[in-house]
């Protein structure tokens, strides 16, 4: 039995490739399935930012070297459309989705998670990751905690383990809209349906990075510009 790992990425900034080679090292070194065999693959925007400097052939080596299957979403870029893209690559019965900008920092058999979501069809997912101590945890007999759905964040687009029939049972991720919103939608799709939500044990990975993915002009979120001169010149100021 596999379960995929699908890693999603934007090789539009040398920073950004940067995290995604940390995001690898750290799946590699702390992600185990004492079940399943891990599928790696990879689904990348093609769409070219004019602004910096591209990385599209950096991405293609390092998937060759780490075994790592890769697809490119066609342009225009947009995060719900690639998290669709990922979701549609994932061809295994649970599929685990990690951005490029989230490092493991703990180790975790996947496979406990993965044999409970096939025995346990109404649960939606599991999260392996969660903002600081915001979401509020129900403990439950089968040992897996839930996340109360009325309280705070209780979905985010950081890394969790879904079903393939994710899709089918709660819809897809909004394409077509300002950044952020996708994650926004589908948490209160979630919320609507009252999703099962599960979460690991512990918090498995951290956030880095301060370098967004979106270019600077459809990115409100304040972030340092994203030019390659800009980084150059600040570099010692804005590191890792």
């Amino acid at each position: 039995m596999n379960i995929d790992i699908v890693l999603i990425t934007w090789p539009n900034h040398p920073k950004r490739i940067e995290y995604f080679k940390r995001c690898v090292k750290a799946l590699k070194s702390n992600l185990r399935a004492s079940k399943h065999d891990l599928i790696y693959k990879c689904v990348a925007e093609e769409q070219v930012d004019p602004t910096c400097t591209w990385c599209g052939d950096q991405l293609v080596n390092i998937c060759k070297k780490e075994g790592i299957i890769l697809r490119w979403h066609p342009a225009p870029a947009g995060l719900g459309r690639n998290m669709n893209f990922a979701m549609d690559t994932a061809t295994s019965p649970t599929y685990f989705m990690v951005q490029d900008d989230w490092e493991m920092i703990h180790p975790c058999d996947i496979s406990l998670g993965a044999s409970f979501l096939e025995a346990n069809q109404d649960v939606c997912m599991i999260r392996y990751s969660w903002p600081s101590d915001w979401p509020t945890f129900i403990p439950m007999e089968d040992g897996w905690r839930r996340i109360d759905i009325n309280g705070k964040w209780p979905y985010g687009d950081d890394p969790s383990l879904k079903r393939h029939d994710f899709t089918k049972k709660y819809g897809r991720f909004v394409e077509d809209c300002p950044h952020g919103v996708s994650e926004g939608r589908m948490l209160h799709n979630l919320v609507r349906r009252k999703a099962d939500i599960r979460a690991n044990d512990v918090c498995c990975f951290g956030h880095m990075g301060l370098i967004s993915a979106i270019p600077d002009a459809d990115d409100p979120r304040g972030y340092p510009p994203r030019r390659t001169e800009w980084m150059e010149e600040h570099d010692n100021k804005f590191a890792d």
